[in-house]
């Protein structure tokens, strides 16, 4: 520590690439503040090698606070479903990485209709973005559904999460594609941690595989 500020010396260029290369992979908080300097002096110099720098350099992002209490209106749950595909005037990004564990359509013994979603098999805790811009019109325990996020884009396109672990926004709040709006559970009619993904048009589900990348 020099000058409330922590330093460390490594012996090449490409080290120190390398560090700051892996703290921009683990996302850390405080990526912008970190630089380096590269010196040629006679003296010599302790190294600290790569793992403890990176070690003791990363800063990790506040998690948002989950929303324990929150609802709003009536949302549509009903095994009203279309195969074709549709224009939506969206563009979506995939909410969560991961592999598919169960297609739209689909017959399950632990359903009583056909699948109206898509669900994506992640970790518990693993964050879930919203797929476009729009305001939150449910948050809160939905039956099967478990723990759910439904999301109003407009002309009457909602995106619904469902079985998340934590909730972090409320009914009625605006967000912005890409937020982090809820983090992947098991709660409600469920196997395994998973998140189900459906996309709905004035109520009727459409086939989410047409509109994202898995």
């Amino acid at each position: 520590m020099v000058n409330n500020e922590e330093k460390y010396y490594v012996s090449s260029f490409q080290e120190c690439e390398n560090i700051i290369n892996q703290l921009k992979e683990k996302d850390s908080n405080n990526i912008d503040s970190i630089s380096y300097t590269v010196k040629y002096e006679a003296n010599l110099q302790n190294f600290t090698d790569t793992e403890t720098v990176v070690a003791d350099l990363y800063v990790e992002k506040p998690k948002p606070k989950p929303v324990y209490t929150s609802s709003g209106g009536k949302v549509a749950t009903g095994a009203n479903i279309r195969y074709d595909k549709i224009e939506l005037g969206i563009t979506f990004i995939n909410p969560v990485g991961g592999k598919t564990s169960s297609r739209f359509g689909e017959l399950s013994s632990i359903r009583s209709s056909y699948h109206t979603g898509l669900d994506i098999a992640n970790p518990i805790g693993t964050p879930i973005a919203a797929a476009a811009s729009g305001t939150v019109i449910f948050s809160g325990w939905k039956s099967a559904y478990g723990q759910m996020v439904v999301i109003d884009h407009g002309n009457g396109v909602q995106t619904y999460y469902a079985h998340c672990n934590a909730l972090y926004k409320s009914a009625g709040e605006y967000v912005n594609q890409g937020d982090i709006i809820g983090a992947v559970g098991m709660t409600g009619n469920v196997t395994g941690p998973h998140l189900h993904i459906e996309v709905r048009v004035n109520g009727v589900a459409y086939n989410p595989i047409y509109y994202f990348n898995y």
